[in-house]
């Protein structure tokens, strides 16, 4: 029989016959039968050398995925989860469906990196090879940066894709692929714990333009009977993106 528990797996305890509290969490330290689970609980002690309990498996519950191996296809526990939301109808099931793969049911609450455009990704990499190749990768995580910096490097990009130039004439790289770069060093060097944050004293501006909200529906009223032309590039060169 299938142990129910792996070993180094996290599980909760949800009896109430032991001096464990009931939820309390836990690492499995053996569990060579269905009988006998023993339980190292976070923080509690036990008058055995290896501060573990012996837990009946009904009093436990797995609490995390502990890593299916893909020798032995899912673990019990992602086949459970699955088993729940097909249950729970959650996981449409008929003759003519096969159940959700288990993995569904949980990769369904993780970071979806597959929501982010491949172009964002393929400019991002371009702009990042031209600063790889001046400067060196990753320099920013070992030199270190200012926010402001690459803050007024952003907006000179933006300005310059804004008022009609797609990509720097020299390099070739477009602007708005250096406006995703700057953006990412800065994330990166604080996710790093290497960003100087010298943005200026902060000021309320978020109330400040949702106080102006109503200064922009006056505008509006008042000169509701205007309709005039808004330009745009097209208007006088027609599309700026190359084709």
């Amino acid at each position: 029989m299938e142990p129910k528990f792996k070993v180094g797996g996290r599980v909760k305890y949800i009896g109430t016959l032991l001096s464990v509290p009931k939820g309390a969490s836990g690492t499995v330290l053996r569990h060579s039968n269905e009988d006998d689970v023993r339980v190292v609980f976070d923080g509690i002690s036990s008058s055995r050398t290896d501060n573990s309990y012996g837990v009946l498996p009904e009093n436990l519950e797995q609490v995390e995925c502990n890593g299916c191996d893909p020798a032995e296809g899912f673990c019990r526990y992602c086949r459970e989860v699955a088993s729940k939301a097909v249950s729970a109808g959650s996981t449409p099931t008929d003759s003519a469906t096969k159940p959700t793969n288990p993995k569904d049911a949980i990769g369904s609450t993780k970071l979806g990196l597959d929501v982010v455009p491949d172009t964002l990704k393929v400019y991002a990499a371009l702009a990042f090879t031209e600063g790889a190749l001046k400067y060196g990768s990753m320099n920013w995580r070992v030199a270190g940066v200012r926010a402001s910096i690459y803050k007024a490097a952003l907006e000179r990009h933006l300005m310059k894709y804004w008022n009609g130039e797609w990509a720097d004439p020299i390099t070739g790289v477009p602007h708005l692929a250096s406006v995703i770069a700057c953006a990412g060093i800065i994330l990166d060097a604080n996710a790093a714990g290497m960003l100087t944050d010298d943005r200026p004293p902060s000021i309320p501006l978020a109330r400040i333009v949702d106080n102006l909200e109503a200064e922009v529906k006056h505008l509006h009223e008042l000169f509701k009977d205007k309709h005039p032309h808004h330009h745009i590039e097209a208007d006088k060169l027609g599309p700026i993106i190359p084709k």
